[in-house]
Order: structure tokens, then C-alpha cells, then sequence
């Protein structure tokens, strides 16, 4: 069993680490790659709230503030349990999706909020619940596919691919088809996190798609155990 993983670098290299455990191979091919944006620390955060809606500003965030304290609305279990692991420890809610973040604040929250956010975002936050913003990290799409990649999918030794985002989802099928590969794609599965990921890919045949109980990577593990 093959897995090819499309997540950006570091989340990918956490991904193959676990499934090393589980012996189950993968080669990893990131679709994003995350590229901190350089600017002074941030002190003093004046909102009432942190809005974080991915692992990676989590990361970027960490590395900009000495601050631990700031109440966090996040979206993600994964995302909420490395904030924990770097020291955040005021999560007030933790989100399945975007449209349920801005449920619950609309709801629940008075206050000013603080959107750490990518240069590329599924919803404007800043328009829709009235949140101020820093895009703190660039996130980068792929141009290109290596050729370890093309080969083990053209020579059919590829079992899985793993996409946890709608965005890595539309870079790998732009990518194939750049690259003529579709046709060797019948005989994979994919794993997707959510069903608007599974969505972008079933215009086309593949193997079987499979969707995760719950937007997280354990759920994500479960599909191939």
C-alpha cells in the first residue's frame, strides 16, 4: 500500500510519521506550500478575540507573539490541539467548517475579533462577521509534479491520495491533466476531509472516494485502517 500525501510540507511529514506506525507507506507531494510573511512581532493584541481557521497560522501566529493568552475561535480539532501544543490555551470554540464558525460568533460572541489569515481565503471573514485581519502566510500552489510522482502513478503503485483541502484537491487535478496523467488515475482511492473536498474531485472515475466522519486527521487515518 502506496499513499500519496498532498498536504503542505510540514502538516505532510507529521502525516507520514503516523502512518510509518501503522506501516503503511506514502511518498509525499505538497499541492501548498506555506510561506511565513516576515513583519514585527505582534504585542498588545487589542481585539477581544483571535479567529484561526488553519494549523498553519497557527504555526506563523506562534512564531510572531509571545502572547498565550488571547481567547481563540478556531476551526479544526486539529488545528485546536496545536494550539494547545504550542502553548494557546484559551480556545473558547472549535468549529467544524467556516460556515459554522460564523454561526457560532453571530450567536455568541460581542466583541472585537482578529482574523489571522493565508493570502487565499474560501470566505471573507473581514466582510461577513465585520473581523479585522493580518495575512500572516502566502500560500503557494504547486507548478509542478516530480517525477517519482508521475511514475509511481503511471506504473499504477499508488493506492491513495490524501486531500485535505479543496484547493490541494484543484491543484493536483490541473496538475494531471497538464501532465496527461488522468487515465492512470482509475485505480486510486481518495480520501478527502470533508464532502465539499469530495466534491471537486467526482467529475472524474477513480477507484472509490471516501470521506472522513469529521473534519480531522484522525478521522482522515481511519478511512485506510
Amino acid at each position: 500500500m502506496l499513499s500519496l500525501i498532498t498536504r503542505p510540507l510540514a502538516q505532510s511529514i507529521d502525516l507520514q510519521d503516523l502512518l510509518k506506525t501503522k506501516n503503511i507507506d506514502s511518498i509525499i507531494e505538497p499541492m501548498i506550500e506555506i510561506m511565513p510573511i516576515p513583519m514585527d512581532e505582534i504585542t498588545n493584541i487589542a481585539q477581544d478575540f483571535i479567529i484561526i481557521t488553519s494549523a498553519n497560522a497557527i504555526r506563523c501566529f506562534s512564531c510572531l507573539t509571545r502572547e498565550r493568552s488571547a481567547k481563540m475561535l478556531v476551526i479544526g480539532r486539529d488545528s485546536a490541539q496545536l494550539a494547545n501544543m504550542l502553548g494557546f490555551y484559551n480556545i473558547v470554540h472549535i468549529a467544524q467548517d467556516v460556515d459554522e464558525l460564523i454561526k457560532f460568533i453571530n450567536n455568541n460572541i460581542k466583541g472585537s475579533m482578529l482574523y489571522l489569515r493565508s493570502d487565499h481565503i474560501t470566505k471573507d471573514l473581514k466582510a461577513i462577521i465585520g473581523a479585522e485581519e493580518i495575512i500572516i502566510y502566502k500560500s503557494i500552489s504547486a507548478k509542478s509534479l516530480s517525477k517519482e510522482v508521475i511514475s509511481h502513478i503511471m506504473a499504477g503503485r499508488i493506492n491513495h491520495i490524501w486531500f485535505f483541502s479543496k484547493r490541494s484537491a484543484q491543484i493536483f487535478m490541473s496538475l494531471a491533466k497538464q501532465y496527461q496523467i488522468e487515465k492512470h488515475l482509475n485505480n486510486i482511492i481518495i480520501l478527502a476531509i470533508s464532502d465539499n473536498v469530495a466534491k471537486i474531485l467526482v467529475e472524474r472515475s477513480w477507484k472509490k472516494i471516501l470521506i472522513a466522519r469529521n473534519p480531522s486527521q484522525e478521522a482522515m487515518v481511519e478511512l485506510v485502517l
